[in-house]
């Protein structure tokens, strides 16, 4: 059989929600900047939750590439993320208030992946500057995000305020946490340095080997250069940062054989260490892991 609303009765199946707990529900939106979300009462925790969903259809990507930057407190932000989260917060910041009070809760907590995440990051940034109110009787809100895309100026990033609301969460070679239009366009300057490097007459006379050698190192010395003299603007995850990445120990030695275990390390990374795009063959399988 089919369900109507389906996608709605299973949040309230998995997380065992009353219809009350469903406070908004903004799913099958299609217009550009427009975000898809939900806001929800969790009652185990006693938070208001905003959830956010990431790229998923043709406005999505739309929203993705509206990459022309646009002033905002005192830096610049992705402006698609900007009008996405200026529309949540404009068409939900009443039923948030609403909900806060009715169920006394005791947080708000702003969750997203991807694109969802950059929007995360603003919307808490907003809802802090609207809600000082709700700070002040104890009621924190914060942002918990995931492969989150770059989306402000660096001085926005790092600011103090920025940090301690916002925590995002980096899986290894995820080429999202470091896909912006001013790292892109370093990539094709690379790219564009690379090809040329395979054609040049210089390497003509070496062995197969020392070619490679060779021209691995110039693309590695002109990727340097590039990253410390680019004239493109770059934009960065807000907030504090952890990277997680697959790290192997050494547990013991047996019969001169040794043995390693492997982890997920996480450590507390800076926004400046993901303005390089460089191929992996992971990089997209590790912005949806298993």
């Amino acid at each position: 059989a089919i369900r109507i609303n389906s996608d709605r009765k299973a949040v309230q199946e998995f997380f065992s929600l009353e219809n009350e707990d469903i406070i908004c529900w903004e799913y099958g939106q299609k217009a550009v900047s427009v975000p898809n979300y939900m806001v929800i009462h969790d009652p185990e925790t006693k938070s208001i939750i905003i959830s956010i969903r990431g790229t998923m259809n043709v406005t999505d990507v739309i929203t993705d590439a509206l990459a022309h930057h646009e002033p905002w407190n005192g830096g610049f932000v992705h402006r698609g993320v900007l009008r996405s989260a200026k529309y949540l917060v404009k068409h939900s910041l009443k039923n948030i208030r609403e909900a806060v009070k009715k169920f006394e809760s005791k947080a708000i907590q702003v969750i997203g992946h991807s694109l969802g995440a950059s929007v995360s990051s603003i919307v808490t940034l907003l809802l802090r500057e609207q809600c000082r109110d709700l700070i002040t009787q104890g009621i924190d809100i914060h942002a918990w995000n995931f492969a989150t895309a770059p989306c402000c100026s660096l001085d926005l990033a790092c600011k103090a305020e920025t940090e301690n609301c916002i925590d995002n969460f980096v899986n290894e070679n995820d080429v999202i946490p470091r896909l912006s239009y001013g790292n892109l366009m370093d990539f094709k300057e690379l790219v564009k340095f690379a090809a040329s490097e395979l054609k040049n007459e210089k390497y003509k006379k070496l062995s197969s080997k020392d070619k490679l050698s060779k021209i691995l190192t110039s693309i590695d010395d002109y990727r340097t250069c590039l990253k410390s003299n680019s004239a493109t603007q770059k934009l960065y995850i807000p907030g504090t940062i952890y990277y997680l990445y697959k790290g192997f120990y050494r547990t013991h030695v047996n019969s001169s054989v040794a043995y390693y275990t492997k982890d997920i390390v996480c450590e507390k990374s800076k926004p400046d260490l993901f303005t390089d795009i460089s191929l992996r063959r992971n990089w997209l399988f590790h912005h949806f892991p298993d």
